[in-house]
């Protein structure tokens, strides 16, 4: 309702109105991890990270975060089309998805020496308000062999003569 008020006269009156145009934007980026269930320790491991845009809209600022699991080390990235780097053990991928694409990161590290399971688990971000968290990480766990020592052999020494004999054979 608005009130007008001109040299004394008051007119009242009220109208709708209505407001033409888009709400906020958002859009449902997901991510997904592999990797293979069991590798030997110091063996070279790699997780397949699969980004996807799920829409309504393109995502232009979408961020991944992988920290690695403790005890791995680095040895390459291959980012496609994103920008990927490594600090402090945590690999960030700067990139765009437009609607309904997908794109796949590939991150090899060294596996520990020790024995047991390592769990790493990616985020995504798009920068948007995203209508479904629930794929916005994702996890693998790899369980870890340890390889097997270097034992040196020695010939048994059933072998040898006793005594310093002389041994023929036939």
């Amino acid at each position: 309702t608005v009130d007008v008020s001109l040299g004394g006269c008051l007119s009242t009156g009220s109208t709708s109105v209505s407001v033409i145009g888009t709400g906020p934007s958002q859009t449902d980026v997901g991510i997904t991890k592999v990797a293979p269930p069991s590798v030997q320790g110091g063996a070279t491991l790699v997780y397949t990270l699969t980004v996807t845009n799920y829409g309504p809209t393109n995502a232009s600022l979408v961020t991944i975060t992988d920290p690695l699991p403790a005890g791995t080390t680095l040895v390459a990235i291959n980012d496609g089309t994103f920008n990927c780097g490594s600090s402090n053990s945590t690999i960030t991928c700067l990139g765009s998805l437009i609607v309904n694409a997908s794109k796949d990161i590939l991150i090899t590290v060294t596996a520990p020496a020790l024995n047991g399971p390592i769990t790493n688990t990616a985020h995504v971000d798009a920068g948007l308000p995203d209508p479904n968290a629930n794929n916005d990480h994702a996890s693998a766990t790899t369980n870890v062999i340890a390889a097997p020592a270097n034992c040196t052999t020695v010939p048994p020494s059933l072998l040898a003569p006793a005594d310093h004999g002389n041994v023929n054979s036939a």
